[in-house]
């Protein structure tokens, strides 16, 4: 099944140009993105399955000098909005040091 890695990535201080070089190299990353959070910058990546993800990080991203930290969330297309049954709904509040952040699950059938 094909999916999305939302990747999250930190760098390390003053090395966020030279992170931010090296992922416009990858030519695999369909998306690449600047942010001003937890992390420095969100890339998107999609693979053949979770496994193929997995290596693409390990092989790619982690090496990448200056990376400190990744953070993946795997996503899988779903279809169409009208086509969705929503099964099961979860919601969790998760304190962090600088915001609370809102999550919800939501396992749907297709």
């Amino acid at each position: 099944m094909a999916v999305n890695g939302f990747i999250l990535i930190s760098a390390q201080a003053g090395k966020e140009h030279q992170v931010q070089n090296a992922l416009a190299m990858v030519n695999s990353l369909t998306e690449r993105y600047t942010i001003h959070e937890t992390y420095d910058f969100l890339v998107i990546a999609p693979a053949a399955d979770s496994s193929s993800l997995e290596r693409f990080i390990a092989d790619t991203i982690k090496p990448i000098p200056g990376v400190s930290s990744i953070k993946t969330i795997l996503g899988i297309a779903v279809g169409p909005a009208a086509s969705l049954k929503p099964e099961f709904t979860r919601c969790a509040i998760s304190p962090s040091v600088d915001n609370i952040t809102l999550i919800y699950d939501i396992l749907f059938i297709l």
